[in-house]
């Protein structure tokens, strides 16, 4: 099949288009976002020294963790549960969801911060500013999730994303230039964290104020029967969403540990680079779940198969070229954050070519949850995440940074393909590049 057939057949196919128009929308809030995180990333570096952005890097990636601790896989149980609940007559089961989902994530995020004073109390040389200032990112993020998660399922995919995406990064830029301009003193970890949770905070206002009646859930309602089925998923949801994010974030904890922070930092930045490569299967998945949802309930498998190879086609092409294009780019890119951070250019290509190669493999993860298969991909991710963060020291030690991007790369890549096995073999999907060419599945979102 030649590139022109190809894009015939996507522009002609009534399935793909139904991502077209928002995912054409998605992904340019996320392009744009991806351009504001790095300047923001950028500005931050610029605002501290490169020890001081190591300790930030560290804390950056505890709250990001705790945070999916801390949201309890609320805000994918809302895109599984209210698509389909719009209408007076789904009015009641609606009240009862938002209410479960916004009970459940206060009730895990003070747990979450509960436990993290507590551990960071009975460590040694963590100052209590610094745990609070994590602490007060993490709740901020999960509540935030909550609401794009929210929006998201009502098919809002400017107002979910845009606050979050858009305002929060240009307004944490702003905050950063006086410190960047040399106005003011240069900002420390804590300080840096805590601007971010503020911040953040006002951003979430337009998301709240997007939503109509978004407090409805705080008034009584009718019981639901649905509550220990709801808890159930939001187990399997919490767990999958929290191991994802375990190797990113505790690949840059524990290289805290074992090196120094001027070897902390310039990954943490070869890191963030890496991930705008996924860009495009982020803005996919943004709009395909809820897709998901509504196809599997019908039992249109061929649809499901057909949008998730779309997405880990555009997606594989996209992180390719931009892997090629970092080849001779790599090292000035990673000097816009400061002197020394050049020095993570091997980490850098290695993770960049990893992205590339787990895009192709396709959304089979987020398949397997939205048709009620979510056991199935917290099982993979626990088993390759616990490999890849034991090997981890190990290559950290031998190998430096390098070894250390090695590890995740080839632990993501074998967790999607064994996804994907799953899903052909549980669903009869195929979601990598490959479901595009096939033919129409035989398996069932029973």
């Amino acid at each position: 099949m030649t590139a022109s057939s190809s894009l015939r057949m996507f522009a002609n196919d009534p399935v793909l288009r139904k991502i077209l128009g928002p995912g054409v929308m998605a992904f340019a809030i996320k392009i744009g976002a991806a351009a504001l995180s790095y300047l923001m990333f950028i500005a931050l570096a610029r605002t501290m020294s490169l020890a001081e952005y190591g300790m930030f890097g560290v804390g950056f990636s505890w709250a990001i963790l705790l945070a999916q601790v801390a949201a309890a896989g609320q805000p994918v149980l809302a895109m599984r549960l209210l698509p389909g609940l719009e209408g007076a007559s789904h009015a009641p089961e609606r009240h009862a969801v938002l209410r479960y989902l916004h009970a459940a994530l206060l009730l895990a995020t003070a747990a979450t911060l509960a436990l993290w004073m507590a551990a960071g109390a009975w460590a040694d040389g963590l100052p209590l500013l610094y745990l609070l200032a994590v602490g007060a990112v993490c709740a901020t993020t999960a509540m935030s999730d909550m609401q794009t998660g929210i929006l998201r399922a009502e098919g809002e995919v400017a107002g979910a994303l845009v606050p979050r995406e858009i305002l929060w990064r240009l307004a944490v830029i702003g905050a950063c230039v006086p410190a960047m301009a040399g106005w003011t003193t240069s900002w420390n970890a804590t300080f840096a964290l805590d601007v971010l949770a503020i911040l953040l905070v006002l951003a979430m206002i337009p998301q709240v104020a997007r939503r109509r009646g978004a407090l409805a859930w705080i008034r009584p309602g009718p019981a639901s029967a649905d509550v220990g089925a709801w808890s159930r998923m939001s187990a399997w949801f919490a767990l999958s969403a929290i191991i994802s994010t375990i190797v990113p974030s505790m690949a840059v904890v524990i290289l805290g540990w074992v090196a120094p922070p001027d070897e902390t930092g310039p990954f943490f930045a070869a890191l963030k680079t890496s991930q705008m490569l996924m860009l495009i299967f982020i803005a996919g998945n943004i709009v395909a779940g809820p897709l998901f949802v509504r196809d599997f309930k019908r039992g249109d498998t061929g649809s499901v198969q057909r949008v998730a190879g779309a997405i880990a086609l555009a997606a594989f092409l996209f992180s390719l070229a931009g892997a090629f294009l970092l080849l001779p780019l790599g090292s000035s890119v990673l000097r816009l954050f400061g002197q020394g951070f050049e020095e993570a250019w091997t980490s850098l290509q290695i993770l960049c070519f990893g992205t590339a190669i787990r895009a192709a493999l396709g959304p089979s993860a987020q398949v397997l949850q939205m048709c009620g298969a979510e056991e199935e991909a917290p099982r993979i991710a626990f088993v390759t995440s616990l490999l890849t963060l034991l090997l981890f020291p190990f290559a950290v030690l031998w190998t430096g940074p390098a070894g250390a991007a090695t590890v995740m790369s080839i632990g993501q890549v074998v967790s999607a393909a064994w996804s994907n096995e799953r899903c052909r073999r549980r669903l009869g999907v195929d979601a990598s590049i490959l479901g595009l060419f096939r033919g129409r599945p035989t398996g069932s979102c029973a």
